[in-house]
């Protein structure tokens, strides 16, 4: 996903690449391995690639969006809604803090939703 800045596909397609039927295996898969759902994980490959490529070329979100055809005001939100942070604050504190949020949220704790709404 990471690879491929979280555009990968929908669950249907990913499914088969990972030796499941269909998106319902994939699905029950994730939630056993106590991992998001395909979506979410999708999501966070997006913004850790495009802080990535805002780090090494200094373009702003929105010019990250525009040539990757992309809505400008989804990535933002996107953003907002993965890390619980705005754009510019996300690019203060770097891509090795988006990581490391990235791991923690990974990490199974019980009766913790893997995506709090505040970090």
């Amino acid at each position: 996903m990471l690879l491929s800045g979280g555009s990968i596909g929908t669950a249907a397609q990913v499914a088969p690449h990972l030796g499941l039927h269909n998106r319902f295996e994939l699905a029950r898969f994730l939630k056993r391995e106590g991992l998001p759902p395909l979506h979410d994980l999708a999501a966070w490959a997006s913004v850790l690639a495009w802080l990535d490529r805002a780090e090494g070329t200094g373009c702003s979100l929105c010019q990250l969006a525009f040539r990757a055809r992309k809505d400008p005001a989804t990535c933002y939100r996107t953003v907002k809604r993965v890390t619980g942070l705005r754009w510019v604050e996300l690019r203060r504190r770097g891509s090795a803090w988006v990581m490391q949020r990235f791991v923690a949220q990974l990490e199974p704790h019980p009766h913790k939703p893997i995506f709090p709404s505040t970090l």
